[in-house]
């Protein structure tokens, strides 16, 4: 059953002095080498979450995008409150990038208000997903489970176990072998489990638990099971909804003006759920999840 939108939603995307950053000349030659080998695109983007327990949640994106010869830099946070409030800003404006150092990530941003470290809980995970036409996606799961603490402007900071990824593609998406993508992890006290499944021309299916891999698996919006694994998802609550040229690109921007409709018409899915993991005969794990539903180009989600 479809689960219910988020009350009270709301969407502001920070403009005005908040000036777009990028660049209408040419990029650096060798920078410029490699885009072209990469069909003149290349994305780099970290992502973020923190959940306590009473369901208050944070994520947070900081992107970078080169697209024939134009730099374009992106981050956006999402703020859940513990009623389900959720708000959402977004920033054009070119910062520092997230440092990873030993154990620590941290990302500080300071025209979205953010301050945040991560601290790994768990050792790392990077995969070459995919190999494609000169371009790849490469995928490092720097932290599949953290104790994070982030501040976001004069909210009071949300500290809990926390995710961090650093995501790299020089394959443009619309020629990605695959139109559907489901992605989500969970995190409790007693494990963390992350997941990935394209289905589409080449269908693959990761599922990572406390850092090794489990085959074979399988993945729905609600469930993911593995050898002697089983969690359960309530798709409590909807973090966002809709095709990523209103949601999380925003109507307007360079980003949607840059990309082709397709990508702009590419639908997701966010979910919040409430977790529980089975590991064989043992009692159930209680955790949360954060996970997604995304289908490119389609307009909505199966």
């Amino acid at each position: 059953m479809r689960p219910a939108a988020v009350e009270g939603t709301i969407e502001t995307h920070t403009r005005g002095s908040d000036t777009p950053d990028f660049e209408s000349s040419p990029i650096p030659p060798s920078q410029a080498r490699q885009a072209a080998a990469a069909r003149r695109f290349a994305l780099t983007k970290w992502y973020f979450d923190c959940v306590e327990e009473d369901g208050t949640a944070f994520i947070g994106y900081s992107a970078r995008l080169v697209y024939r010869g134009t730099g374009v830099s992106y981050a956006s946070v999402l703020l859940r409150d513990p009623n389900g409030r959720v708000q959402t800003r977004t920033s054009l404006r070119r910062t520092a990038s997230p440092s990873a150092t030993g154990s620590t990530v941290s990302w500080n941003h300071g025209p979205l208000a953010v301050a945040g470290t991560w601290q790994a809980a768990a050792l790392p995970v990077s995969r070459a997903l995919l190999e494609y036409h000169g371009g790849a996606v490469s995928w490092n799961c720097a932290q599949p489970l953290s104790r994070a603490r982030v501040q976001v402007g004069s909210h009071r900071p949300v500290s809990g176990w926390g995710y961090a990824e650093l995501l790299e593609i020089t394959i443009p998406p619309w020629q990605l072998p695959f139109d559907h993508l489901r992605w989500g992890h969970f995190m409790a006290d007693g494990g963390a489990m992350v997941w990935i499944q394209w289905q589409g021309e080449g269908d693959a299916t990761w599922v990572f638990v406390d850092g090794a891999e489990t085959a074979p698996a399988t993945v729905d919006d609600g469930r993911v099971k593995g050898r002697g694994l089983d969690l359960r998802l309530d798709r409590c609550c909807v973090l966002r909804e809709g095709s990523v040229g209103s949601t999380a690109l925003g109507r307007g921007t360079v980003l949607a003006r840059l990309l082709p409709l397709s990508i702009l018409r590419t639908f997701e899915r966010k979910w919040l759920s409430r977790g529980f993991l089975q590991r064989g005969a043992s009692p159930p794990i209680a955790g949360w999840a954060i996970h997604e539903d995304v289908a490119f180009g389609k307009g909505s989600v199966p």
